[in-house]
């Protein structure tokens, strides 16, 4: 399962069945579900809202009859103008992406916020979801730590999961690691594979219980049973450094190999790596930079560098100073320390832009800040040319772009649009 690392938003329907006597279809005469339909049909049509939002239900899945957003948006619209919670939700839903409904954000937060206050918990997950991303509305980390502690306390687990991360980073609410970890490990116990893999964050990094690599090999493999795609990633990573197993470039190069073909940015990145050096794979510098280069279109700043020096040093491609200090420069504003080192080399020389000291000597400054070597010693050596001058340019340079840039945090989290029967 492709996540947006994000939030690339990703909106999840669980299905839990329309009633008591029949969830699909499956294993009944189809005259007997066309007669069901018909029965449902017939109530809805006569006012019944349960019967609305159920019938809303059978045209979203196709559930003997063909699927059609726009007949399901039609009953869930009438079910929530009733007062139906769980039409509610699912109308916002359909106002949120657009299935079945021109896509409004002021109807889905209208429609889920009315879910919400009647107490239905992915209403309430979905409204905290919206107000945790700034989406449809202004970013309210309090009020969606309010929303998430309801549907948490119902229970559902990406609520659980959601809310832990939240806790764990501080975010609208007081930094408390070990309620975030008891609420992920609740979560993980439940199976939702975005809350197995924090909870394998959790032992790899030690944060609220105690540092277990075999534990997170376990719980990243729990989550990647289920597709998720920064599990395998994190899979690849634990099995080059040889955490929790022996170290296994083969199987390294399989398990980033499934993220990367997910769509999963890293794990690009990574597989591009082990292509380009040659380990668990034949070394092949055009699969690199395909890998390389899909990632980078995503934003992965060290992907970014990565391409850049391919075409710096002419691998597989013809120079091109111009694209190399392109890429160095998307690298370098999302603060990879390595983009910064390359972009300076380039204003330190004149390759690719213009002859600029003080801007050379501004990257290396952020690049040595974060502890890279090379940057040090290319400041120094850079720093004993420059006039007085240039060095308070550099600096002023320096805290201008500390001030200006800002560091954007991926959440994994999901999103729910849940309809529980009553």
């Amino acid at each position: 399962m492709r996540r947006s690392a994000v939030v690339h938003v990703l909106l999840i329907l669980h299905w839990l069945g329309l009633t008591q006597c029949w969830a699909s279809g499956q294993g009944q005469p189809a005259s007997d579900v066309i007669s069901q339909i018909a029965s449902l049909t017939s109530r809805a049509e006569a006012g019944d809202a349960r019967a609305q939002y159920l019938l809303g239900n059978v045209y979203w899945k196709g559930i003997g009859v063909p699927a059609n957003d726009q007949e399901a948006a039609k009953w869930w619209m009438r079910a929530a103008e009733q007062g139906n919670a769980l039409g509610q939700n699912q109308i916002g839903y359909s106002y949120l992406r657009g299935r079945g409904v021109s896509e409004d954000c002021t109807q889905a937060v209208h429609w889920l916020r009315a879910a919400a206050e009647q107490g239905v918990a992915a209403g309430q997950y979905n409204l905290g979801h919206l107000l945790a991303h700034g989406s449809c509305v202004s970013r309210d980390y309090s009020q969606a730590v309010i929303w998430y502690e309801r549907a948490a306390a119902q229970g559902l687990a990406l609520a659980q999961n959601d809310l832990g991360m939240l806790l764990l980073n501080g975010k609208g609410v007081p930094k408390d690691i070990h309620r975030a970890a008891q609420l992920l490990v609740a979560a993980a116990d439940r199976g939702e594979p975005s809350a197995e893999h924090n909870v394998g964050n959790l032992y790899f990094m030690g944060w609220g219980v105690n540092k277990d690599y075999a534990k997170a090999l376990e719980w990243y493999r729990k989550a990647a049973s289920q597709g998720l795609s920064n599990s395998y990633y994190a899979l690849c990573v634990m099995y080059i450094d040889g955490k929790g197993v022996s170290r296994d470039y083969t199987e390294a190069a399989r398990l980033c190999h499934n993220a990367a073909e997910e769509g999963f940015p890293k794990g690009q990145t990574l597989l591009g790596g082990l292509y380009f050096q040659g380990h668990g794979v034949p070394k092949d510098y055009k699969q690199a930079l395909k890998w390389w280069e899909l990632a980078a279109e995503q934003g992965e700043p060290l992907a970014q560098n990565s391409v850049g020096w391919m075409y710096m040093k002419c691998l597989i491609v013809k120079c091109d100073l111009h694209k190399a200090a392109d890429w160095f420069r998307k690298s370098a504003e999302q603060g990879n320390a390595l983009g910064q080192l390359n972009l300076g080399y380039l204003f330190e020389h004149g390759e690719g832009v213009p002859l600029d000291y003080p801007e050379a000597y501004k990257w290396y400054r952020l690049s040595a800040n974060q502890g890279n070597s090379l940057a040090k010693d290319a400041l120094k050596e850079l720093g004993a040319i420059m006039t007085r001058k240039q060095l308070h340019e550099s600096e002023s340079r320096v805290t201008g772009w500390q001030q200006n840039s800002q560091t954007i945090a991926g959440d994994d989290l999901s999103m729910a649009a849940i309809e529980k029967p009553d």
